[in-house]
């Protein structure tokens, strides 16, 4: 329906519905798009970015906002690498075909496959991302529960009045523990250029069940790099499948030529049909 649409990311909130909906996200990395006119969640991990048709007008949006230079050709001699999955989550059989595909689609553009591990732990990552952000979150907008609290959604409030309890040690203790995985993590992925990865581990959920799993996303938001979610086809229910590829802070111009190489290599990915008779119906 749109061509391009503009959001920000403080865990997941671009890669994730773009991965649901069949569209292409752009994270780029934190910093690099202004935030200045926003309003913030949590700026130590607030990013701005794009969902777009497809990945040449992400790329169009980014160049407009940061004078980047146009798409460039995917280089030879990159090294991808497979990114370590969250133990934890709740990984379909069609999300880990799609990453099958997709790794040999990348190899088959040239890329050769370099083995990845982490010694990290994922649920500490996001239960210390989780501190920073609630603590920035009540910082910025505590006073709405003595002022507003009427007008806050139930989920919202509590995550203010959680934010404002926290103890500040606390709070600077899991800033340095989230700086230190960072810094970890790229260190351990030292000779990769590029990493693929699932941005969800399943298609979209009921709309009763909540807006999907986000901690596969959180600790990439941590880690700081550009994101690209690309579709990937349909799963066996219909819904669209995604995958991610990432790359070390300043690495936008290369997620986004790999992107533009991998995508015509996705899976045929219709386009949805609009109830349009119920939405008539609606306007009549």
């Amino acid at each position: 329906m749109l061509d391009l649409a503009v959001g920000t990311q403080t865990a997941g909130s671009l890669c994730r519905p773009a991965a649901y909906c069949g569209a292409v996200g752009l994270k780029p990395g934190i910093g690099v798009l202004p935030t200045r006119g926003m309003t913030p969640l949590a700026p130590s991990f607030d990013a701005p970015g794009f969902i777009a048709r497809d990945v040449q007008t992400a790329a169009a949006a980014f160049a407009a906002c940061t004078g980047a230079a146009p798409l460039a050709r995917l280089a030879g001699g990159l090294r991808l690498g497979r990114a370590p999955l969250d133990p934890d989550a709740p990984m379909s059989d069609a999300a880990l075909s799609a990453l099958d595909e997709a790794a040999g689609a990348l190899k088959g553009l040239g890329l050769s496959l370099a083995h990845t591990g982490t010694g990290l732990s994922f649920a500490a990552i996001v239960a210390d991302h989780r501190t920073v952000m609630l603590a920035e979150a009540a910082a910025g907008h505590g006073h709405l529960l003595d002022t507003a609290a009427d007008r806050l959604r139930p989920r919202f409030a509590a995550a203010l009045a959680e934010g404002q309890t926290l103890d500040r040690a606390e709070v600077a203790t899991a800033r340095q523990r989230l700086a230190a995985a960072r810094r970890r993590f790229w260190d351990e992925m030292d000779g990769v250029d590029l990493l693929l990865a699932p941005p969800v581990p399943d298609g979209a959920p009921s709309l009763d069940a909540g807006t999907g799993y986000q901690n596969l996303l959180t600790p990439w938001t941590v880690f700081a790099g550009p994101l690209l979610a690309l579709p990937w086809g349909l799963d066996t229910l219909g819904r669209p499948r995604s995958v991610m590829l990432a790359a070390r802070p300043g690495q936008e111009a290369l997620v986004l030529a790999a992107g533009a190489a991998l995508a015509p290599l996705a899976p045929p990915l219709p386009r949805p049909a609009l109830p349009l008779g119920d939405l008539m119906a609606q306007v009549g």
